[in-house]
């Protein structure tokens, strides 16, 4: 994995093993929470 893609796709990380290793990388990576995202989305399923 090319840390340096993840960083600027952090939001792609949630529930991934990538977040694992920006958490380990990166200082200052915050972990998203999906649902969160969901609840925050314009998507009414």
């Amino acid at each position: 994995m090319n840390i340096n893609v993840a960083k600027h796709k952090r939001e792609r990380t949630v529930g991934n093993v990538k977040a694992d290793v920006l958490a380990d990388k990166d200082p200052h990576f915050t972990r998203g929470n999906f649902c969160s995202v969901i609840r925050g989305s314009g998507w009414r399923g």
